[in-house]
C-alpha cells in the first residue's frame, strides 16, 4: 500500500472543506495534516461534510477562542487510532499511530504554533524527549509514501518546519521532503 500526504494550513476548513477535499481527490491524497482549521467542536457541519466524502476525522479544536485547530484527515483504507499526548500553550497538536501493511506503526503529529518561538522551540525539544521512540521507524513508514505535497507559502513558517526537522536531526529528511513533487496551491 502507498499513500500520498498533504500537509496544509488553510486559514479555515469551514470554507473550504469541499475544494480541500477536491484536491485531495485529484491527487489520490490518503493523509491530510491541516493547520488553522478553525473548527469549534467535535461535530459541525464541516466534520459531517468530510465523513460524507468518504474521510474520517481526528482533530483538536480551540474551546476558549476562535480560529486555530488542527485536524488530520484520512481515508478509511489508513489503520489509524487517535494518542493523546501532553498539551502545551505554544502549540496545538492532534497525534495519531499509523499501521501499514508490512510496516512497523508510526506517530504521526500534526502541530500548529500558537506561541512565541523560543517557547515553541522548548515545549517542541521536550515533547519530542519523551516521544523519541515513537520516531524510529520513520524511515520505514516513508518506504511506503509516495508523494509529500508541502504547501508552506510563509518563509517564517518554511523556518519553523526546518528549526523542527534539525530538532529532530532528520536535516537530509528535510531535503527528501521538500523537494519530493512538492506543490503549491492556493
Amino acid at each position: 500500500m502507498h499513500v500520498n500526504c498533504l500537509t496544509w494550513n488553510v486559514r479555515s476548513l469551514n470554507n473550504k472543506v469541499d475544494r480541500i477535499l477536491a484536491f485531495a481527490f485529484d491527487r489520490d491524497i490518503s493523509l491530510l495534516f491541516i493547520q488553522e482549521t478553525w473548527l469549534t467542536d467535535a461535530n459541525n457541519h464541516t466534520t459531517a461534510v468530510i465523513k460524507s466524502h468518504g474521510f474520517k476525522v481526528h482533530h483538536a479544536h480551540r474551546a476558549e477562542k476562535a480560529g486555530g485547530g488542527v485536524a488530520i484527515i484520512y481515508r478509511p483504507c489508513i489503520a489509524l487510532i487517535r494518542v493523546f499526548t501532553t498539551s502545551y500553550e505554544s502549540f496545538e497538536c492532534v497525534s495519531v499511530k499509523v499501521s501499514l501493511p508490512g510496516r512497523k506503526s508510526l506517530l504521526c503529529m500534526c502541530i500548529y504554533r500558537t506561541g512565541p518561538m523560543g517557547s515553541f522551540i522548548s515545549d517542541f525539544d521536550n515533547l519530542m524527549t519523551i516521544l523519541q521512540p515513537s520516531f524510529l521507524s520513520l524511515t520505514n513508514f516513508l518506504s511506503a509514501v509516495t508523494s509529500i505535497f508541502i504547501l508552506i507559502k510563509s518563509p517564517v513558517m518554511q523556518q519553523t518546519f526546518s528549526i523542527i526537522c534539525h530538532l529532530m536531526e532528520l536535516t537530509n529528511l528535510l531535503k527528501f521532503l521538500l523537494t519530493k513533487q512538492a506543490t503549491h496551491w492556493m
